[in-house]
């Protein structure tokens, strides 16, 4: 008997129907209903530990006892926000020993960047005429890529000393024997190379990418054509040739069988070596190697295959095998293929022994995007990100994303690069790693917004749950205490003063991330300019995001003081989208207003979106926290703060204004809406409000939308009142709400009435497990509460779910 199947017929009490029994040659076991329960069996998993399948039942049978909007497997995937830090105006590889290494503007020049204290360190210059590709750690050194800028013939360099000092250790492409001719576009691609294991050594391996063929250098077969797999036992000071592909440098005869290494990634797990190649269908391959077993020769992909060269295995004969990194985990090798086909695209993974293979996201789709390198965070977070290629010209393809999964099983795009530069040239990753403190260092070619070189570094917190990226870059910072309005912003050492400087002249741009490191108090603002950027980003469809330095509420404070014209708003010819992300914005005892905008806009539409912020104060409060005439805004799990007074209102729309708030708590004033102004709420929280918790004025005529929310008021407050003439209010406008007192007239009867006890903790909202306001609602298309909690398939009534129990 499965636990499973027991669990579903007898999950209530089953703790008492278990008993242990005794069994011929003395194994123990666990009966219920006479049957045995398979609890403790373990076997050998994928990944080389040891699995209880009857235990995984077990949870997996208790979870699923509790029915989410968002399914379980959805819950358990999901990753991590990724907050931006600091930033750097260097393009920085890798890291070594607590030191980042790169270059900036000068590609020629070696930098070093100290992760700890940020210190910058200017190393060894190269000759004119050469630059920088990239930068591999070793386990003792960095290993530096050189291109030789007027043949392209590429060299490794070894640095011991932080780049003060390199020496010459391999020339790519160089033949190992006759002429020995340094053959030219021979190099390395981001994950050419890895540190591990060869014949139980310590070994530094790479896999070699030409485009000589590509770029008309060489012929198919051709000794020009010789791609190779090299590794060293000595942390890079000295170099051999494993393999050899495509030329035989002995008999001096070629046969093409692979274009060339996209990757080299050792497996910790198994003790061996995975390599992907490319392109065309026979030659993409995703290969691995036992780390001990001698080369196959010069051998297709399908030959090894077969299983005819011992301690090499492969799989290929599609766009499914053609990879430019592989990310090994303990059960799964997962690819992000290298192509943006709908039948073969996205994430893909199979098990070690290549069993089970499957894809498990293709969110890129459409994009004109294909995958380009990974990472596997020390938390077990899985990241990878994608590259733009050249035919991605699209406005809305200009970018760079962040693929994230808790466990793999299911990805979501969670963080994006804004992109400028050219249109018809594609742009890849060239930095993605983790440092010693678990901050992801993230550099991109053609950031938008900044110089032609940037790093941003990012901390994983909290749990992504929103329906779109967030910015992380080009970021930008703003320090009060320490900042600089003549500073750049670029990053915490050049960070602004103010926040109001960063969205006017221009300074950044769309898609940017401008975080705030401290509380603030700044004057009103009446302009918001950042579409002309000097490295404008080609969407223009993104927002300029605004938070704090980490995942709470109130990480950062931004007070308005009293000015006219009051509150942050643009000028009426400007359209700006700008949306605010953990922090509070807020006004001082004279303010009027948080947010407005013009009574009359003349360019396009203006948008406000508010994630995980604090609005307002219940000391002094706002006259209009939210006052909006022709704009739209959007709050999601936000708290609105005011005074319980007849003249505070915490949102009010007129004219065209609109106001849509999801799993948002609103503490003391009203929503007015007035005119065409129109009020949408879903699964929210209204306590202590005045007169009423949503009134309509008379010259309203725009229907509003209230469900499934929570109206508690104080004094003779009621939860709505409608006095427009010419708004009939019906259940699918205000529909399955609780009141605590009666309502107004004309407002049609809820779900929960005055009669019904409002059992929840007042201070957390939470509804307790008897409460009637669990399993009240229904589905309206909210799947998160105000805590970022899943609410239920049958939600509760308001803005909070009862504590989950995944």
């Amino acid at each position: 008997m499965k636990v499973s199947d027991f669990f579903a017929r007898r999950f209530a009490d089953s703790i008492g129907l278990l008993r242990r029994e005794r069994r011929a040659g003395g194994r123990d076991v666990f009966v219920a209903d006479g049957e045995e329960l398979d609890l403790v069996t373990a076997v050998r998993g994928p990944g080389g530990g040891v699995e209880f399948p009857g235990l995984s039942q077990l949870t997996s049978a208790v979870r699923n006892a509790v029915q989410y909007i968002v399914d379980q497997a959805d819950i358990d995937a999901r990753p991590p926000r990724l907050f931006p830090v600091d930033s750097v105006p260097y393009r920085l590889f890798c890291e070594v020993g607590g030191v980042a290494y790169g270059h900036g503007i000068n590609n020629r020049v070696l930098v070093t960047v100290d992760t700890e204290s940020m210190a910058v360190t200017t190393g060894h210059e190269f000759p004119t005429g050469t630059s920088i590709m990239s930068v591999f750690p070793g386990f003792g050194c960095a290993l530096i890529v050189l291109d030789k800028n007027n043949d392209q013939t590429r060299t490794i360099w070894r640095t011991t000393d932080g780049g003060a000092t390199v020496t010459l250790v391999h020339e790519l492409g160089r033949d190992p024997n006759g002429s020995q001719t340094h053959r030219p576009m021979v190099g390395l691609l981001t994950n050419g190379m890895d540190r591990g294991y060869v014949n139980n050594k310590p070994a530094l391996v790479f896999a070699t990418y030409s485009t000589a063929v590509v770029n008309g250098a060489a012929t198919d077969g051709s000794i020009g054509d010789a791609v190779y797999i090299a590794y060293s036992i000595d942390d890079g000071q000295t170099w051999q040739r494993l393999n050899t592909w495509n030329w035989n440098f002995e008999s001096g005869e070629g046969l093409h069988t692979i274009r060339h290494f996209h990757a080299a990634r050792w497996d910790k797990w198994r003790q061996c070596w995975w390599f992907a190649a490319g392109d065309t269908d026979a030659e993409s391959a995703v290969i691995r190697w036992d780390g001990k077993s001698a080369g196959p020769g010069n051998v297709t992909p399908a030959q090894i295959a077969s299983g005819a060269y011992t301690g090499w295995d492969c799989r290929t004969g599609s766009q499914r095998w053609r990879a430019v990194d592989i990310m090994v985990t303990e059960d799964w090798i997962e690819t992000f293929t290298d192509n943006a086909s709908e039948v073969t695209g996205g994430i893909w993974r199979i098990r070690p022994d290549f069993r089970d293979d499957h894809r498990v996201d293709n969110s890129v789709l459409g994009s004109g995007h294909d995958g380009w390198s990974s990472l596997l965070h020390s938390s077990g977070v899985h990241l990878w990100c994608d590259n733009a290629r050249g035919t991605a010209i699209g406005p809305s393809q200009r970018y760079m994303d962040i693929y994230a999964s808790r466990n793999g099983n299911r990805y979501w795009p969670i963080a994006r690069t804004a992109l400028a530069e050219e249109l018809n040239v594609s742009k890849v990753v060239r930095g993605f790693f983790e440092d010693r403190r678990g901050r992801v260092w993230w550099s991109v070619s053609g950031e938008a917004g900044k110089g032609v070189v940037s790093t941003t570094l990012l901390t994983l917190e909290g749990r992504f749950i929103d329906d779109r990226p967030d910015c992380v870059a080009p970021a930008y910072f703003v320090d009060p205490v320490n900042g600089s309005d003549s500073a750049d912003g670029w990053g915490r050492a050049t960070a602004w003063k103010t926040l109001r400087n960063s969205i006017i002249g221009n300074k950044v741009t769309h898609g940017a991330r401008v975080v705030l490191l401290s509380n603030t108090t700044e004057p009103a603002l009446n302009e918001t300019t950042y579409s002309a950027n000097a490295r404008a980003a080609h969407d223009t469809a993104r927002p300029v995001q605004i938070s704090g330095p980490r995942a709470a509420r109130d990480s950062a404070r931004l007070i308005v003081s009293n000015s006219a014209p009051g509150g942050w708003r643009g000028a009426s010819n400007q359209a700006w989208n700008i949306e605010f992300t953990h922090m509070w914005l807020d006004v001082d005892a004279g303010a009027q207003y948080i947010l407005h905008d013009q009574s009359t806009a003349t360019s396009g539409r203006p948008k406000w979106t508010l994630r995980d912020c604090i609005i307002g104060n219940t000391v002094d409060g706002s006259i209009r926290s939210i006052y909006v005439r022709n704009s739209d805004v959007f709050a999601h799990r936000t708290l609105f703060l005011n005074p319980i007074s007849s003249t505070r209102a915490s949102v009010q729309p007129n004219s065209t204004g609109t106001f849509d708030g999801r799993a948002c708590v609103f503490r003391g004033g009203r929503i007015n809406a007035e005119n065409g102004g129109v009020i949408k709420l879903r699964h929210c929280d209204m306590t202590d409000y005045s007169i009423a918790g949503v009134m309509l004025a008379a010259n309203v005529t725009a229907a509003p939308e209230i469900l499934q929310c929570v109206f508690a008021g104080s004094g003779a407050a009621v939860p709505v009142l409608n006095y427009s003439t010419s708004v009939t209010l019906t259940p699918d406008m205000v529909g399955n709400n609780y009141f605590g007192r009666p309502s107004g007239p004309e407002v049609p009867a809820q779900a929960m009435n005055v009669s019904d006890a409002l059992a929840r903790n007042p201070d957390t909202l939470e509804p307790f497990s008897w409460s009637r306001l669990v399993a009240a609602g229904v589905n309206v298309g909210v799947s998160w509460d105000y805590y970022g909690n899943p609410f239920r398939a049958r939600p509760a009534i308001g803005a909070v779910e009862i504590p989950p129990t995944f």
